[in-house]
């Protein structure tokens, strides 16, 4: 997670992986787990459309939409430590911002 200076969210993702990292999870277990997630980063309403879309998209590859002002994306992983799903959500003002 990645917040600016007065505490405000700009970045934020989360991934289910397969425990023996070699099988993709149930996609019931990734949509619970990344559904949660995204209630706490963006709360109830947004959390919930966010969650809802998710259900839709989840191992898309690079599948986003906007939510209020935040764009959440979702995609699959197929590398070390294992195979699973992501979903990252992040405000404007971090996708201006120059990288490090």
């Amino acid at each position: 997670m990645v917040t600016d200076p007065n505490g405000v969210i700009g970045d934020a993702f989360a991934g289910v992986l397969g425990a023996d990292g070699k099988t993709l999870p149930t996609t019931v277990d990734a949509i619970t787990g990344l559904g949660f997630f995204l209630g706490a980063m963006l709360g109830e309403t947004d959390g919930t459309a966010a969650a809802t879309w998710l259900t839709q998209h989840l191992g898309e590859n690079m599948a986003q939409t906007t939510i209020n002002n935040m764009l959440v994306a979702t995609y699959p992983v197929d590398e070390a430590p294992g195979l699973g799903y992501y979903v990252e959500t992040a405000n404007q003002a971090f996708m201006n911002a120059p990288a490090p």
